[in-house]
């Protein structure tokens, strides 16, 4: 009777990781059609099942970061790179985020921290250039600007950047 009771538990536990697995899933794959709003709803689904899951609180972090709420993100991505540290990418929506709240150097003390792990990177140099821009350190920012590459995410506004920049040289 005792074996009995204990396959009960396992079987309902492994049911609700299933479930918040499902609800986890389903957040990505909307996150990545810009449903955003629905994405989020889904990994609070998964949360409050499996509160928990690196993951979702990590995938939370990133939809509320596309719906440009960056106070929830900057909570989500420090509590998400607790769990694991060895996950760099929290780090640069952290620092993404410091910067939209106009926190300029927690932004670049995190996109830096980014860049240690990972190296250079197209959108943590734009991040970093935006940074360093708006402290007026305009070489600075030109040398963060320059090294998006042209294949890359934020190519185009790193240039207008740095023509901005050169004329404030």
């Amino acid at each position: 009777m005792q074996a009995l009771k204990q396959d009960s538990k396992y079987e309902y536990r492994r049911f609700i990781w299933r479930t918040a697995q499902s609800y986890l899933y389903r957040g990505i794959t909307k996150n990545h059609l810009t449903h955003h709003e629905a994405a989020i709803a889904d990994f609070l689904k998964s949360l409050k099942l499996d509160p928990a899951d690196a993951l979702a609180v990590y995938r939370l972090g990133m939809a509320y970061f596309e719906a440009e709420e960056y106070e929830l993100v900057l909570k989500l991505m420090l509590l998400s790179y607790d769990f694991r540290p060895d996950q760099p990418f929290a780090l640069y929506y952290t620092g993404a985020s410091y910067y939209h709240t106009g926190d300029i150097i927690k932004a670049i003390e995190f996109l830096k921290d980014y860049e240690l792990m990972v190296g250079d990177d197209n959108s943590s140099n734009y991040y970093l250039g935006l940074c360093y821009y708006d402290l007026k350190s305009y070489s600075e920012a030109a040398k963060c600007f320059s090294k998006c590459e042209e294949d890359g995410p934020f190519f185009e506004e790193a240039e207008g950047y740095l023509e901005k920049g050169e004329r404030k040289i």
